[in-house]
């Protein structure tokens, strides 16, 4: 093993650097202690990206067990579809969701 005289190996450099080691940061004291929230409910996914997953589904590439979670997720097309189901259902049945009175 060879040693270069020109540089000692213990510099001052090497002695502040391992000082520094394992000292605690400091936190400012404008950081919030608590961080709000970015959005109130669940992100609706793109249809393009419910119909891959539920392609994967289909070819057994998820899990049955795990199918459910995939069915259930919120997707962009899910409201229209929610909204076009429920107003088929009362032209088709005569009977509408919140609608109190028999025909």
């Amino acid at each position: 093993m060879q040693v270069n005289a020109e540089k000692p190996a213990n510099t001052a450099k090497d002695r502040q650097r391992r000082r520094k080691r394992g000292k605690k940061v400091k936190v400012s004291k404008s950081m919030p202690s608590a961080v709000p929230p970015l959005s109130t409910g669940p992100i609706p996914i793109s249809d393009a990206k419910y119909a891959d997953l539920q392609s994967l589904c289909t070819s057994l590439h998820i899990p049955v067990d795990y199918h459910p979670f995939y069915d259930n997720l919120l997707h962009t097309g899910a409201a229209e579809t929610a909204n076009t189901d429920s107003i088929s259902d009362c032209e088709n049945e005569g009977v509408c969701a919140g609608d109190n009175s028999q025909a």
